[in-house]
């Protein structure tokens, strides 16, 4: 049907554009209203072409799409100009309305390409008709191979006479090439390895095009010459804008010869409309520029066995014949291969830094060290001699390791061993990015240029190119790459790459006997306690002299051979479990003093057994020659029984009285600079880490008994604290971190244990110096002495201990002032509540934030009765309640087992369902937390299903109030008409949602479906059209996402993506998807996750046969586009030398894509393979004997590992943008390995990361070399 059918009136149609872009959108609004107007007109000159007079009420699809385009396009101007341009360019040989009509593509291609490349842009506007080719057929995508390239070509001349006819057809072709290959490119259908194969075949096709013009124009043979290419051309790996560098070869120089090179040269290079075919760099040849343009075989081996520079050699790593006799230059290059490996390894590492200093010198010069691309600090270059390199020293002992492309080269060198896989993920993704961005900068105006542009303006056109919303993005993942590029390069190469890692020094030196008596040893062990710092009052001075020559604190030891002290160097040893020492520490003041030095003691697992300690006014009395300012301190402690404490310590050398002088100065000093929470937060991971045993609430020591008396002392600011009850592991450490948590200051503490009972006096105050005066303080003093120590003792079981105790005193802050709170503190001290309590304030900074702290008057009685979080509800119970709710019998007031406490009438519906949607999602949370949604799936299915429930009551909630006010859709039907048939529809679920695989922080990927044509039967009439799209909009905005991700609608997995309309009719459905139809390729794979979830049930089943049929009737799978599609999404998302579970290289996106090539290919003929679930699909595959069962096995290990990775990384960040995985060994890492093995129990520890990734790429690899071993049988 011809688009002037609908008839719309230019300034209608300037009007309705107007007003939904807005004149906000433009820099130079006039300009785009002025262009607007033109389309306009000439839109409406189309319609009285076509005989159409009457306007009709309906926008014209291209006019919708145009102001889609628009709207998303970030240069907008530039979009916009260039559509005027093209329909300016096209309106004498076609109708351009009508290309826009058939295919939506058209206009998203202009607007990709015109925000992309002003180069590609002028290409096509120069040949209008080539957008029709590039969108009208889904051929556009596919890979060709040389002798394909030459074939069409040589097919393009055959209809011009000349040599300089023939060449400008020869031009013509290449840059509808390019084109081809750009919008590719632009579009994600080709990742960087075939775009530059594309752009390096195109190259060899028509240099050999170029070279049989010449050789007819000489009148011989085009074999009598070999054209070797070197560097990108070499590789096959060019650039849009590279030079070609070329070698030239013939068996024998003759004047013939040097004329057809000079012919050969000259049609690549000459520069007549429509413009050059390639710069070409012949300066590689022997003597450079003053050599002869062709050379001998013999005569270039003679040169580089006498003559050749270490770099020239260097060069010809990447040699390969493309064009001319292929016999000549293949038989070339293995005369010349034993030649190029002379140099010994240090001669290779030193001459290749010198050669990149030396670039490096000259960019210094014009202070473009850092931005350029190619040759900067970081910069491709890096990559590139780091891999020539490695192959100068190794290609001749292990020649598989030759090969001239440079990930080819990566790959082979991780594979033997030369670097390793962690080395090869920052190398190749920091290339690809690299190239990525170079590509960028060469397409804006087909120039080569290697440099980061300085004006503002360019640098957010490369960042839009690049699809990164804004410069300081692009320039933030520049910078990444850059670093971790030139952090391998400089290790590699100064470490000469084969030099093993130095071995650790050697342990601590031997103990020596002090000069000081030893300490009495009393029968009773916690006698005298309060005695210790008199007893040892003489030594006080001499260490309060070096603490504060250091500006920090000494440390003594003594044991039974005398006191070892930080004041003359010794060896002393940790204690061996049960063996009694005493530690005498002074030190400068600082907040928090006692809780760091106990919990020191505790990291080191020695058990203190009686202690004396006091700073301020708590030292009087027992130091006469005290001075202000410092803390004195006591320990009589014993090895921890059940391993030794060097484990908790590391390998450092050093007495134990070195290291904790060093360890309390360091803490001490952060504390004094402000720094107290991270003291805490080491403290607490530290102590967590060195706890003995796993602590269960079944087996472990119940604090509920714990006395606490609190006597004001008369005439002072103290309060004297008496505590005394059964002892455990780290007990004062847990007192003293709770009391300096709770703003209180210890001056004095008289520590007594016998192993079974502790018995402990402390003299406190306000930590502003006043006295503890108020009931409330009075009470927070009691808690902290016994629910927040008693908290404490159960952080081992968080994974971030430190939050978590920061989210138990907010908790309990929050909790004091309700009526129930002394029942609230009984259930708190039960073992089992606490230790549930740990895991959930500990395990998410969003879950907190979101809802423990605003929902906290419901979180205790659901942790404290968690038997209501153990059981699973049923879908039809949750069904029941929200419907009730609906119905405005219930709303608002629910308890989170679904219980509400009194009805509310007039609450809006959709506030009702999102309620209820947030109050689920959080009772699924804190079930997962807690370990009862196992196996693993089941999270995912409870998750699913609730979703499942919401989308189907959106839906009927948009259904009604859109029926009330427009009437049913129905087929055909005229305006009121209730004779026409309804239109069914019904709606999908695609990605994880569709797949049942749903996890913490996913979205809902829809398509709604309508049957087809025609108009709603009420009053107000809309087109079915118009109907769902308001419906599915309804419920996109209807859905409310609390967080980022989190059940967010996705609609943009539907025809022509978000250029198309938001609900799809049936008929355009079957259309787009078929079997050569113009859906991408990445399209098509997604619809293998399509699952009816609402709406008409048969007609649902109708449309998901049909989908069916179409995703599995090609048996073929675009492997370019996927990896096109990977390679955008590392570009976007994942950080320059970082691992990102799962978009990185074996990361979980490669398992699944593998798996859906595996159903794309074989779906048709395995039935099993047409299921919507990943592990469904592995399973069905190895009945199917395309993987073995040892491989199902591993790869399903491998997958659960990544997906129980992935959710415990959203859970604690909230979203599912940021999945980079901590540095190995960090707390973050710690924290993570806790929490998967908290929540999931997972069986493979995050250390066997790299081991897991390792599976998924081989089986990735596995699958591409079945599905391409499959094509070439059906297709021989």
């Amino acid at each position: 049907m011809h688009p002037g059918s609908v008839g719309w009136g230019a300034e209608v149609l300037l009007e309705s554009a107007w007003r939904l872009i807005s004149a906000d959108d433009f820099r130079n609004p006039e300009a785009a209203r002025n262009a607007l107007r033109q389309i306009a007109s000439w839109w409406e000159e189309a319609c009285r072409s076509a005989g159409i007079s009457e306007p009709m009420p309906d926008v014209p699809g291209w006019a919708e799409t145009l102001q889609r385009v628009l709207r998303e396009a970030p240069l907008r101007e530039a979009v916009l100009s260039a559509v005027e341009s093209f329909i300016r360019n096209s309106r004498a040989t076609f109708d351009p309305f009508q290309l826009f009509e058939r295919s939506p593509r058209a206009l998203e291609v202009l607007g990709r390409l015109a925000c992309g490349s002003p180069f590609l842009t002028q290409t096509l506007l120069a040949d209008p008709q080539c957008l029709a080719s590039l969108t009208l057929h889904g051929r556009t995508a596919d890979t060709k191979d040389r002798e394909q390239f030459i074939a069409e070509a040589e097919q393009c001349l055959r209809g011009a006479s000349g040599r300089v006819g023939r060449l400008r057809e020869l031009r013509r072709y290449q840059r509808r090439q390019l084109l081809r290959i750009g919008m590719c490119d632009a579009f994600g259908l080709m990742d960087l390895r075939f775009v530059t194969l594309q752009l390096s075949l195109l190259a060899d096709a028509m240099v050999q095009c170029s070279l049989t013009l010449a050789a007819a124009e000489c009148g011989v043979s085009a074999e009598q010459i070999s054209v070797i290419a070197l560097g990108k051309l070499g590789g096959e790996e060019l650039n849009y804008s590279s030079d070609i560098d070329l070698v030239l070869i013939c068996s024998e120089q003759t004047a013939q010869t040097q004329r057809l090179a000079r012919l050969l040269v000259d049609g690549l290079t000459d520069n007549t409309p429509p413009g050059f075919l390639y710069r070409v760099d012949l300066r590689l040849r022997p003597w450079g520029e003053a050599g002869p343009l062709v050379s001998a075989p013999q005569a270039y081996a003679d040169y580089l066995a006498q003559h050749a520079e270490l770099w020239e050699k260097q060069a010809m790593l990447k040699a390969r014949p493309i064009a001319g006799s292929a016999a000549l230059g293949t038989g070339f290059l293995q005369q010349i291969r034993p030649l190029l490996f002379t140099a010994s390894e240090a001669r290779v590492l030193a001459d290749v830094q010198a050669m990149k200093a030396k670039i490096e010198h000259r960019l210094r010069q014009r202070g473009k060290l850092y931005s350029e691309v190619k040759l900067g600090v970081g910069s491709i270059r890096d990559i590139e001699f780091l891999a020539q390199a490695l192959q100068l020293i190794h290609g001749q002992s292990e020649p598989r390791v030759l090969t001239t492309n440079t990930l080819d080269a990566l790959v082979r060198q991780a594979e033997f061993g030369l670097i390793s896989s962690h080395w090869y993920r920052q190398l190749r993704t920091g290339y690809v990015f690299l190239r990525n961005v170079e590509h960028a900068l060469q397409l804006l105006h087909n120039q080569q240029t290697h440099e980061l542009p300085t004006d503002a303006r360019q640098l957010q056109w490369l960042a839009n190119r690049l699809d990164y919303p804004d410069a300081a993005t692009l320039m933030a993942r520049f910078e990444e790459h850059r670093v971790a590029v030139r952090r391998i390069f400089e290790e590699c190469l100064q470490s000469g790459v084969v030099t093993g890692a130095a071995e650790a020094g050697g342990g601590p030196g031997q103990v020596s006997d002090g000069s000081q008596t030893s300490v009495e040893r009393w029968a009773d062990e916690g006698a005298g306690a309060g005695d210790l710092l008199r007893r040892y009052a003489d030594r006080l001075g001499s260490l309060a002299v070096a603490a504060a020559a250091t500006g920090g604190c000494a440390v003594e030891e003594l044991r039974g051979s005398g006191i070892q002290s930080t004041i003359g160097r010794t060896g002393a040893q940790v204690p061996e479990a049960g063996e009694l020492r005493d530690l005498l520490v002074v030190g400068v003041d600082f907040s928090g003093w006692l809780s760091v030095i106990c919990g020191l003691l505790s990291v080191y697992q020695l058990d203190i057994r009686c202690g004396d300690a006091a700073t301020g006014d708590g030292l009087r009395g027992q130091w006469e020659q005290r001075p202000e300012g410092f803390f004195a301190a006591c320990f009589q402690v014993r090895g921890a029984v059940g391993g030794p404490a060097q484990a908790s310590i590391g390998t450092s050398g050093g007495t134990l009285a070195e290291r904790l002088q060093a360890e309390i100065g360091r803490l001490g000093g952060w504390s004094r600079e402000g720094r107290i929470e991270e003291v805490r937060a080491e403290l607490i991971s530290r102590f967590c880490a060195a706890v003995p045993d796993v602590r269960q609430p079944g087996n472990s020591v119940d604090d509920s008994g714990l006395a606490v008396e609190l006597n004001p002392l008369a005439g002072s600011v103290l309060t004297e604290m008496k505590i005394s009850g059964e002892d455990s592991w780290g007990f004062f450490y847990e007192l003293a971190s709770a009391l300096s948590l709770g703003r209180f200051r210890v001056l004095r503490a008289i520590i007594r244990s016998n192993g079974r009972q502790v018995r402990d006096v402390l003299y406190v105050r306000e930590r502003n110096g006043q006295p503890i005066a108020s009931e409330e303080r009075r009470q927070e003093l009691r808690l902290a002495a016994t629910l927040i120590k008693q908290f404490t003792h159960w952080l081992p079981t968080a994974s971030d201990p430190h939050h978590a105790l920061l989210r138990f005193r907010d908790l309990v802050s929050r909790l004091q002032p309700a009526s129930a709170w002394e029942s609230n503190q009984r259930s708190l001290q039960k073992p089992r509540v606490l230790s549930a309590v740990a895991r959930v304030l500990g395990i998410s900074q969003y879950l907190w934030d979101t809802f423990l702290r605003s929902r906290h008057e419901s979180l205790l009685p659901l942790l404290v009765n968690s038997d209501q979080l153990a059981e699973r509800p049923q879908v039809d119970d949750l069904r029941v309640q929200l419907q009730s709710q609906l119905a405005g019998r219930q709303a608002g007031g629910a308890d989170w087992a679904g219980a509400v406490s009194e009805p509310v009438f007039n609450m809006d519906r959709w506030q009702v369902l999102n309620e209820f949607k947030d109050r689920h999602l959080f009772r699924i949370d804190m079930r997962h937390v807690l370990g009862h949604c196992r196996p693993f799936g089941e999270f995912s299915g409870e998750l699913t299903e609730l979703a499942e429930l919401i989308v189907q009551t959106a839906a009927e909630l948009a259904w009604r109030e859109l029926t009330v006010q427009y009437g049913q859709p129905r087929l055909g039907g005229e305006s009121g008409s209730t004779g026409a048939s309804a239109c069914a529809w019904m709606i999908a679920g695609l990605g994880k949602f569709g797949g049942v695989e749903m996890g913490f922080a996913s979205d809902l990927e829809l398509m709604l479906v309508y049957a087809g044509e025609g108009r709603t039967d009420g009053n107000s009439v809309l087109t079915n059209a118009q109907f769902f799209e308001r419906m599915v909009r309804m419920i996109e905005q209807g859905i409310r996402a609390p967080q980022d991700g989190i059940f967010h609608v996705d609609l943009r997995i539907r025809p022509y993506g978000q250029a198309g309309p938001a609900a799809v009719r049936f008929s355009d459905l079957a259309t787009y998807y078929a079997v050569g139809g113009p859906a991408w390729p990445y399209e098509r794979q997604a619809l293998v996750r399509f699952r009816h979830v609402a709406g008409d049930r048969v007609f649902g089943d109708e449309v998901t046969l049909s989908v069916q049929q179409m995703v599995y009737a090609a048996e073929d799978f675009d492997f370019a586009a996927m990896s096109a599609m990977r390679e955008r999404q590392v570009r976007q998302l994942v950080r320059g030398g970082t691992i990102n579970a799962k978009l990185s290289d074996g990361g979980l996106v490669d398992c699944e894509y593998a798996v859906q090539a595996l159903q794309l290919v074989f779906g048709g003929r395995f039935a099993g393979l047409r299921h919507q679930s990943t592990l469904a699909v592995l399973r069905a595959a190895q009945r199917a004997d395309l993987i073995s069962l040892q491989q199902q096995s591993a790869v399903e290990r491998a997958y659960v590992f990544l997906r129980e990775l992935i959710d415990c990384l959203r859970m604690a960040r909230g979203n599912a943008k940021d999945l980079t995985v901590p540095v190995s060994g960090s707390r973050d890492w710690q924290q993570l390995g806790s929490r998967m093995s908290s929540i999931h129990d997972s069986s493979i520890p995050l250390e066997l990361l790299e081991e897991q990734m390792a599976v998924v790429r081989e089986f990735a690899g596995h699958v591409e070399q079945l599905c391409q071993r499959d094509r070439g049988i059906r297709n021989p």
